[in-house]
């Protein structure tokens, strides 16, 4: 069962998105996904070179129709019970997952930010 789903929304960050993938991957728990959305080929292109590895990166293509279209098909498709949203050009810091993760103990928490 998955418990996490990390999404990842890009749009022209082929130059940022690797960077980004493995900030999230070395911070990962187990029973846990990447969902890596963007409507371009040349992020997708970097992003795919990650998921041949880890089979717990999936790759989407939006269509290219704005953010809010790409999130929705995201969370159509991701299977955790957690959701993290994050963006191809942000660099999640060292312990960043786990704190976040931290806050659910509490089962009146709903949503972190």
């Amino acid at each position: 069962m998955i418990n996490l789903s990390i999404i990842l929304t890009a749009f022209k960050e082929e130059k940022t998105i690797g960077e980004a993938i493995k900030q999230i991957i070395s911070q990962l728990p187990k029973n846990s996904e990447i969902l890596v959305i963007a409507p371009d080929e040349p992020t997708l292109s970097v992003a795919k070179k990650f998921s041949e590895k880890d089979k717990r990166i999936k790759i989407l293509k939006d269509l290219g129709k704005g953010k809010p279209k790409a999130l929705n098909l995201s969370f159509r498709k991701a299977k955790g019970k957690i959701l993290i949203l994050t963006d191809g050009d942000v660099l999640v810091g060292k312990n960043s997952i786990k704190l976040l993760l931290k806050h659910f103990e509490n089962p009146k928490v709903g949503a972190v930010s």
